[in-house]
């Protein structure tokens, strides 16, 4: 126990040590024979893709009849470990955690607490390996798990993201990993097991600087939206959303809407380019890019994005988003505007908004049809700029203004302790003590008081 709280502290310490890798994903290594390779432990708050490739899985992989079993989720983090695993009691039992931290107790243990791209160095190590490589994707799939005692075998395990929470997710893994260690410890096979994720749920900071920005999100983290298109005038527009949500409604009555589809969208590859609505002499362009749905609702979905640059008044703003889909239930193609809300911002200057805000149909109506829908878009951390000049965001202009509800709520009560605190002052000063005292050599002090 006093090991496992050892090594839990210090991923405890190590967020507090600034890192600046793009993704960063702590690796949790444990073996169940005393002749599995000595692996050492970090030496630096960051073990980068060349360093835990040829110093712990080239060791590991080497080994003769070895079976390495690779437990991969999809986004893992210290803060998971810290928070979820209840490493603050001091009789924890793991939390989240509780089996691999069982695991952990094992002599031969290491835990990396920071690792750049994991995922790659054992995509790396997967493809050299000479023995037999055997995946498994679902629980169902552990009773079909046999390994051959004579031969080397990896077995890469995906774990699945369900769950309600982002506890019941990891508890759910934990009880998986259980599970498979449990099938080959009954077999009686050596084996040495990686509990990692493909990416960081919690980005890191690049670089710190002052000033509000849009941190830099890696593509392998998120299926995000990124353009960088260069119209027939010159004119290049950058936009980022981290995520973009569709949502189909069909209204069933006058009061009453049914939402038919929910889900994110994946931008297809190389498919963004200048739309036909471009008017270089009034400076309206609009770019379009095609998105791929894996639902059976939608057939096909275009967004297209409009902007006016005006070099009158040197800004620009995006004055319209069109959507144009297709459903597979009616095969009828239809053409829609959003209501926009205010983008814009002055020549170099980039637009950025957390919340990036929903936009629907400017015309809606109440008309109880088969074929009348609505569409809705939900846009998560949106940065745009129009007219850039080299191959990255200006400076940002924030949607929300330097006086937000928690900075007006903190200064609403900082004052209210001012007021307080300068009454007390004001109290304080105007006591008046006695300036007249008793002599017992000389005449009483006699003071008249009147009815």
């Amino acid at each position: 126990m006093a090991n496992v709280q050892k090594i839990f502290s210090i991923f405890v310490l190590l967020i507090f040590n600034p890192i600046s890798a793009t993704i960063s994903v702590p690796v949790l290594i444990w073996s169940n024979h005393n002749d599995a390779p000595e692996l050492p432990m970090p030496t630096s708050s960051q073990v980068s893709t060349e360093d835990f490739r040829n110093i712990y899985l080239k060791g590991i992989s080497q080994s003769k009849h070895e079976n390495i079993l690779i437990f991969i989720q999809n986004k893992l983090s210290l803060e998971d470990i810290t928070h979820y695993g209840d490493v603050y009691s001091s009789d924890t039992d793991g939390g989240a955690f509780h089996n691999v931290q069982t695991y952990l107790e094992q002599p031969g243990s290491v835990s990396l607490p920071s690792v750049e791209n994991p995922h790659k160095a054992l995509l790396d190590v997967t493809s050299d390996f000479k023995g037999n490589v055997v995946e498994l994707k679902t629980p169902e799939d552990i009773s079909g798990l046999k390994l051959s005692a004579k031969d080397s075998n990896i077995v890469r395990i995906t774990l699945p993201d369900t769950g309600d929470s982002v506890e019941e997710r990891l508890r759910n893994n934990d009880a998986f990993v259980s599970s498979v260690v449990d099938r080959v410890q009954q077999s009686g096979l050596p084996y040495t097991a990686l509990y990692t994720a493909k990416g960081a749920s919690r980005i890191s900071f690049d670089e710190i600087y002052t000033g509000r920005h849009l941190l830099a999100v890696d593509d392998d983290i998120n299926n995000g939206t990124f353009l960088n298109v260069t119209c027939g005038n010159g004119t290049r527009i950058m936009l980022y959303a981290k995520a973009i949500k569709i949502s189909l409604y069909k209204i069933t009555s006058a009061n009453k809407i049914e939402t038919l589809y929910n889900s994110s969208m994946l931008p297809q590859q190389d498919v963004a380019e200048c739309a036909e609505i471009i008017n270089a002499t009034s400076g309206v362009v609009g770019i379009s890019v095609n998105y791929n749905i894996m639902a059976e609702v939608f057939k096909e979905v275009t967004l297209t994005f409009i902007f006016n640059i005006s070099k009158n008044t040197r800004t620009w703003d995006m004055t319209g988003l069109q959507v144009n889909y297709t459903l597979n239930m009616n095969n009828t193609q239809q053409l829609v505007d959003m209501k926009v809300a205010s983008i814009a911002s002055p020549f170099g200057f980039s637009y950025h908004c957390s919340n990036g805000g929903a936009y629907v149909e400017k015309n809606v109506t109440t008309e109880v049809n088969p074929d009348n829908f609505v569409v809705r878009l939900n846009f998560k951390e949106l940065q745009v700029q129009a007219g850039i000049k080299n191959n990255k965001f200006g400076r940002v202009n924030d949607c929300q203004g330097f006086f937000t509800i928690p900075i007006l709520s903190g200064l609403f009560m900082t004052a209210i302790m001012a007021i307080i605190l300068f009454w007390g002052l004001n109290m304080i000063t105007s006591l008046k003590t006695m300036d007249k005292f008793d002599d017992p050599k000389g005449k009483n002090i006699t003071v008249n008081v009147s009815e």
